[in-house]
């Protein structure tokens, strides 16, 4: 792999991770607890949607495949 192209690749990551970490810190750093702890049930229930999606999915590749 090229160098560019992996510098791209870091850089694209830290970017769409950035999504989730600065508005984190954002609330950390000027003491906002609430609003931090609903900021993580908020993370915590989308995380907990996408397992329940990705479930679905691997029982409809299941039945798929065993037909």
């Amino acid at each position: 792999m090229r160098r560019s192209r992996l510098i791209a690749i870091v850089v694209a990551g830290a970017g769409l991770t950035s999504i989730i970490w600065v508005p984190a810190l954002a609330l950390a750093a000027t003491g906002q607890v609430d609003k931090f702890n609903y900021y993580v049930k908020a993370l915590e229930y989308g995380l907990k949607g996408l397992i329940e999606y990705f479930n679905f999915i691997v029982e409809l590749f299941k039945v798929a495949v065993a037909r």
